[in-house]
């Protein structure tokens, strides 16, 4: 959730960038160890898909979890 004093653009801005400078990392770091930019393209897709599955299932489980949650009285 964004905090108070950031507008949802803000936030989505934010965001994208992260997962933009994330996903260059991954690249170049696949094209380093491998010497092959096509291997490393194949590597860092197959990795966003792995996070983006495993981000959905690790938030379902959360919501499951509540430590740290305020219960309504």
């Amino acid at each position: 959730m964004a905090k108070p004093d950031e507008t949802r653009l803000r936030a989505i801005l934010k965001s994208t960038s992260y997962i933009v400078s994330h996903e260059i990392v991954l690249f170049f770091i696949a094209w380093l160890l491998t010497g092959d930019p096509l291997k490393a393209i194949s590597i860092t897709l197959i990795g966003s898909l792995a996070e983006f599955v495993l981000y959905y299932f690790h938030e379902r489980l959360w919501s499951k979890i509540r430590v740290g949650k305020e219960t309504s009285k």
